[in-house]
């Protein structure tokens, strides 16, 4: 139900924000503004001003700011209602109704959280009952002390079709409300009676606190289902809530962490051990509801899954809700548990710390969409190789966040590109033919010994070609084919809008960061131009992976090193030097529209002699008329194509 915007204003003027925030920061008052430490980030000089007169906090060291509903938003996990409705009671005010109907929805909310209420506390007394002894044993079975059965609210649904519901009516609760909030069968089942019976009950408690249904554990071995929920009603909704999501929340916030698992007794276990921020789904997959609750806790929440096959199907059905919702600082990180193993057998039988060990393993996201895709494919042709590429990156086109969608699609990029590159011809193998052991090619995946082609390493989970071994330059292929141009020996030729492509990238490294998949998608003739743009890319790739920009006089340097140079073929097809854009101190606009201008001229080159091409094969093939016209036309169109861009470059002596 939406709050008045007079009522949020009212609420705003009567809150003191120094008052809200010196709740929880040591707030020293210095002239007309309060400072103290910033809570959002660890700083030893306070940074964090407030202002009362403004009513805004501000860090000038993490840019935090916001105001008093903000910070309890930020600092307790609060919604922005939640939070108005803190303060108005702080402030002594009634939160209004908006409308009759909003008011009876409110009233029957209000009515089934009671009958719930009531429900919990039967379930809790007739656990501690003599018929309860089962019950009791397997919670001991489990290593539930008294404590922690109390804490989460731990009940016993008898063996009985009527015990609730009699207790129920004995409080003057009518069977239509104790219906609306779940707690009875269906009428189509017969006269209605108690929904849980014979079973150990979980309490399950909104971000308030407040009962809003149950997860039940049957005590029959054979017993279906195992686990049952309450249906959803007017204030339960199974894919809208988290077990333990209120006693996670604020111990989340303070981590900046939030383990999900699978089951309630899971997450008991764990807080028992002390870890208080985990938190399980009801039963179902992580839904998108789910999803937004945890990222409000956390930026990146730990996913525990049982290592089986069962736990890579859901690490798959988590990772299709998560991807479109993807954004900067917000994903998930997967805990892959051993087969068999619970993270409840695991703190039970090797302590916490074995706990903290796994969590420290968590995978991110991209490591698990690509193990679970590339893991045992069939990249033995061409065919399967490309069937792989379009799968990955159809898998992530539909992220939402442009930026991240980016990012992912360089990554996976990059990652096929050191899973397809072959490998360095073995000793004693001709030049440019590769050994009869690098051209087969590994089926097992990513991860698998022989799937490393490359020559390279993994770090941090992903591909990095190795730098460059200064004693093994003076045979490499790529160093040779340089000497041997240098020498005056014959090379292939280069056109000269590929060297002036390559020019600018090699002046101006930085665009690679902006057009990268533009040079992917060029292809020049096997030689020295294909494999100065392959080793630019892996250059590209590899200092994203650590976060460095790529540094001009570095680049260059490393390219020299393997033969490669701005005064060197391939890169002197044409006078470069009469081209301001590609001027040491060419301002950054310049070179980049030097660097758009070439490449559309290269494309539309491209497209003609591809046309040209075909009309060739066309009327070698059967010559006609028709082949002929075709024939004509495009050697025409060559010839005449772009007459302002030949204008424009002839004083430079270039010819495209």
């Amino acid at each position: 139900m939406a709050l008045p915007d007079s009522f949020i204003e009212e609420v705003r003027a009567r809150t003191r924000i120094v008052e809200v925030v010196g709740a929880r920061v040591k707030l020293s008052r210095r002239g007309r503004q309060h400072w103290g430490l910033c809570p959002f980030h660890n700083e030893k000089t306070p940074s964090f001003s407030v202002s009362e007169e403004r009513g805004f906090y501000h860090c000038f060291g993490c840019a935090a700011h916001g105001d008093a509903f903000r910070f309890l938003m930020n600092t307790e996990g609060l919604s922005f209602r939640e939070s108005v409705v803190r303060l108005a009671e702080r402030a002594g005010l009634r939160v209004p109704d908006e409308t009759p109907e909003d008011r009876a929805r409110e009233e029957e909310r209000k009515t089934s959280l009671d009958v719930l209420e009531e429900a919990c506390a039967f379930f809790e007394a007739r656990l501690k009952e003599k018929d309860a002894g089962p019950a009791r044993a397997y919670l001991r079975s489990r290593g539930l002390n008294a404590e922690t059965v109390s804490a989460f609210r731990i009940g016993y649904a008898p063996d009985s079709r009527i015990a609730l519901k009699a207790h129920l009516a004995a409080k003057g609760i009518s069977q239509a409300q104790m219906a609306e909030a779940g707690l009875l069968t269906r009428p189509e089942e017969g006269e209605p009676g108690d929904l849980f019976r014979n079973r150990i009950t979980f309490a399950i408690r909104d971000q308030r606190g407040k009962v809003v249904g149950f997860g039940a554990r049957t005590l029959l071995p054979d017993g279906k289902p195992k686990y049952l929920n309450s249906p959803d009603s007017a204030v339960f909704h199974k894919g809208q809530t988290l077990f333990n999501i209120d006693k996670a929340r604020k111990a989340a916030f303070e981590r900046q962490a939030v383990i999900v698992v699978e089951g309630y007794l899971d997450v008991i276990a764990l807080a028992q051990a002390g870890i208080a921020h985990a938190v399980a789904p009801l039963g179902t997959a992580l839904t998108e509801e789910q999803l937004i609750l945890l990222w409000k806790m956390a930026p990146e929440p730990f996913v525990c899954l049982d290592g089986d096959a069962a736990g890579q199907k859901a690490a798959a059905r988590a990772m299709e809700r998560a991807i479109p919702m993807l954004r900067a600082g917000q994903s998930l990180r997967f805990v892959m548990m051993p087969e068999g193993v619970d993270p409840d057998d695991l703190v039970r039988k090797q302590g916490i710390g074995a706990m903290q060990k796994a969590l420290d393993g968590a995978k991110p996201l991209i490591d698990m969409l690509w193990e679970t895709q590339v893991s045992g494919a069939d990249i033995s042709t061409p065919e399967r190789r490309a069937a792989l590429e379009g799968k990955l990156l159809s898998l992530v086109s539909g992220i939402g966040d442009e930026t991240v969608r980016e990012h992912y699609r360089r990554e996976l990029k990059d990652r096929l590109f050191g899973l397809f590159r072959p490998s360095r011809p073995a000793a004693g193998a001709r030049e440019g033919r590769a050994s009869p052991s690098s051209q087969r090619r590994s089926s097992q995946g990513w991860g698998g010994a022989s799937t490393r082609t490359g020559n390279g390493r993994e770090r941090f989970g992903r591909f990095e070609p190795e730098p460059p071994n200064p004693a093994s330059l003076k045979s490499s292929s790529l160093a040779q084919r340089a000497r041997a141009q240098e020498n005056g020996r014959k090379s292939a030729e280069i056109p000269a809008r590929a060297s002036l492509l390559l020019a600018i990238l090699v002046r101006h490294p930085w665009l690679l960061d902006r057009h990268y998949e533009e040079v992917e998608q060029l292809s020049f003739a096997e030689g020295p131009a294909e494999q100065l743009r392959h080793e630019l890319l892996a250059m590209a790739a590899s200092r994203a992976a650590s976060g460095e920009a790529l540094d001009t006089a570095a680049v260059q340097d490393h390219l020299a090193r393997l033969g490669f140079a701005l005064d060197k073929p391939p890169l002197t097809a044409t006078p470069l030097s009469v081209f301001p854009f590609l001027a040491e101190n060419a301002e950054p606009g310049l070179a980049e529209e030097g660097w758009r201008e070439t490449l559309l001229l290269h494309r539309r080159v491209t497209v003609l002699e591809e046309e040209l091409r075909a009309a060739r094969q066309a009327y070698a093939a059967n010559a006609n008329e028709d082949t002929e016209a075709r024939l004509r036309l495009a050697e025409r169109e060559l010839e005449r194509m772009s007459e302002e861009d030949r204008a424009k470059h002839a004083q430079d002596g270039i010819v495209f």
